[in-house]
């Protein structure tokens, strides 16, 4: 496999653990923050805008200190373009819903009462779900983090990690090719028992020269 191809499959693997992790944490009702700077706020370095949100995320706690929630997210910051270009740093989060859509948007600020300023612009958006979770949402915010000048998200300590069970359906490649099996939902749905069929797909890797089968399946209610 060619070092470009490497790169996309590692994007792909990336941003389908990013997906399985907000999936197992969110929900309808939780926010896609996006968070931009002003000129007069606008960071110089990415590290400065790292200090900027770690304030956001302190501001947050502090606000939640006396209640008993439990305050969750994932942070993906934008500094370059897909070919390394420098863009206007801004943030994207992906929060729970402890704090109120205005409650969020009015902490990306700066200084208290008459003096309170914001950072710059700020949205928030509840998740919107369909069959394929959040996906669209995930290719949006990572869309820049397949090069290498750029980073991939972080998230708080608490986050649930997904629980993966193995279960090894092991399939000849000659069968794979010779049978359209990626499409079969009752093949899958009898092969993987309690378990509603989305979709799959199918792909060949050429350093193990193995096919691989991924299924986006439903655990039935």
């Amino acid at each position: 496999m060619s070092l470009e191809k490497q790169k996309i499959l590692n994007d792909k693997n990336s941003k389908r653990k990013l997906h399985q992790v907000i999936l197992n944490n969110f929900d309808s009702s939780c926010f896609h923050l996006s968070l931009t700077y002003s000129d007069d706020y606008l960071p110089k370095t990415e590290e400065d805008a790292t200090k900027f949100v770690n304030n956001y995320i302190r501001r947050i706690k502090t606000k939640l200190k006396n209640s008993n929630k439990e305050f969750k997210y994932i942070l993906i910051t934008e500094t370059k373009g897909k070919e390394g270009e420098n863009v206007r740093i801004h943030h994207h989060m992906i929060v729970n819903n402890v704090l109120s859509r205005d409650e969020y948007k009015d902490l990306w600020a700066v200084g208290r009462g008459k003096n309170k300023k914001p950072i710059g612009y700020r949205n928030a958006d509840r998740l919107q779900f369909n069959e394929d979770g959040v996906k669209e949402l995930v290719n949006y915010i990572c869309k820049n983090t397949n090069n290498k000048h750029s980073k991939k998200w972080t998230g708080s300590q608490n986050l649930k990690r997904p629980y993966i069970e193995e279960k090894a359906i092991v399939l000849s490649n000659n069968k794979i090719r010779q049978f359209n099996i990626i499409n079969e939902k009752e093949y899958w749905e009898k092969k993987v028992k309690g378990y509603r069929f989305i979709k799959s797909e199918i792909k060949y890797n050429e350093i193990v020269g193995k096919y691989y089968i991924y299924l986006n399946m439903i655990k039935k209610e």
